[in-house]
């Protein structure tokens, strides 16, 4: 698990930089009506969003299933420590070393209280705001009176209405647009950066989680088999 955690935090790192560096042309923007471009959001923060649930699922699964494994191995805790291990467990003072359990309670209790300390919320946010930043580049839904109605006006503006400034109303209109669409991309553009960012920070900080699992584990097996000799 410590080496995927860093295999992964090398890929949010990579990922982390191309969208740094990338710049959003004008010419990759999608039309403001365009209904592939609607579409195309629509699937994107419905991914997000089930991304979103997935994600503190698995962390609250991970979660329950070692506390739950933690409090049956309590039950399994030799006769003569039983009257004082349930006196610490109730003031969360139980000790593996000292009750004589086996490694397996360090780890299960390490693995439990290193999740508490992981980004979870951190990571929800950003899902959050990055899919809240694609919706708002949702054009509005239009049925077909209202497209007739829009079509009316355009053609009715570029044949004989007078220019402003040098540009057509409908220039102007298509410049108004096309600064909203600039802004929204940017906006969209760093809520990606915010959310790579705490990808990286997840990946590192369970890297170094498994380690630290991993070595109160060894230093608690060497402890045990010495205690039992």
């Amino acid at each position: 698990l410590a080496q995927m955690w860093k295999m992964m935090f090398e890929c949010h790192q990579n990922q982390h930089a191309i969208v740094t560096a990338a710049y959003l042309s004008t010419q990759a923007e999608f039309p403001a009506n365009s209904q592939l471009h609607r579409q195309l959001a629509i699937d994107l923060v419905n991914e997000l969003s089930s991304l979103n649930l997935s994600f503190t699922k698995w962390m609250s699964a991970q979660k329950s299933y070692l506390k739950s494994l933690y409090d049956w191995l309590l039950k399994c805790v030799p006769q003569r420590h039983k009257s004082e291990t349930r006196r610490k467990r109730q003031n969360m003072q139980f000790s593996p070393r000292k009750d004589g359990a086996p490694p397996i309670f360090v780890t299960c209790r390490d693995w439990f209280d290193q999740l508490n300390g992981l980004p979870v919320k951190e990571i929800s946010c950003a899902v959050k705001n990055l899919a809240h930043e694609v919706q708002c580049l949702l054009p509005p839904e239009e049925d077909k009176r209202t497209r007739d109605s829009k079509l009316t006006s355009l053609s009715w503006k570029i044949k004989g209405h007078n220019d402003v400034d040098g540009y057509r109303p409908v220039d102007l209109e298509y410049r108004e647009t096309h600064a909203n669409l600039h802004s929204g991309f940017d906006s969209l553009r760093s809520s990606l950066v915010d959310f790579f960012e705490e990808l990286v920070l997840f990946a590192a900080k369970s890297s170094e989680m498994y380690e630290y699992v991993k070595t109160t584990t060894l230093e608690a097996h060497v402890h045990y088999h010495q205690d039992i000799k």
